[in-house]
């Protein structure tokens, strides 16, 4: 047996589901991580969950049976131990915003896989999370 076996794998959310985070979703799902993938748009969230492909942002590109998609973010981000964020940055504050009443178990993290500044406030990513959920 592998050591990989016989460790627990993190349940892994990926928030964004532009070419980016459906990118990371399909790589982390392939090495056998549990994993969700949240989007912001309903009705794109349903076709890729009905044809198990993200037409809009990876065209031809199969998204894997083992990943969950979903359009319901606090959910997606219930009882994960890991959280991507793959939301382009000028919408990463306003996503945020909604999890700020969330509770997250001390040992969650997240992951900023985010690119670019916040054009308003020309801050990076990291100070963005930090303005809106503190010290995760």
């Amino acid at each position: 047996m592998k050591r990989m076996d016989r460790v627990k794998r993190p349940k892994i959310v990926v928030l964004g589901d532009g070419g980016w985070g459906t990118t990371l979703s399909i790589l982390l799902a392939r090495k056998g991580y549990p994993l969700t993938l949240w989007g912001a748009f309903r009705a794109n969230v349903s076709l890729m969950r009905k044809k198990r492909v993200n037409d809009k942002f990876l065209p031809g590109i199969a998204i894997p049976a083992g990943i969950a998609i979903t359009d319901d973010l606090i959910s997606a981000v219930r009882e994960k131990d890991l959280i991507v964020l793959a939301v382009p940055a000028q919408y990463l504050r306003a996503v945020l915003k909604k999890l700020s009443g969330a509770a997250f178990p001390a040992q969650t993290i997240f992951l900023n896989a985010a690119k670019g500044i916040e054009v308003g406030t020309l801050q990076r990513m990291s100070q963005v999370v930090y303005e809106e959920l503190g010290d995760v």
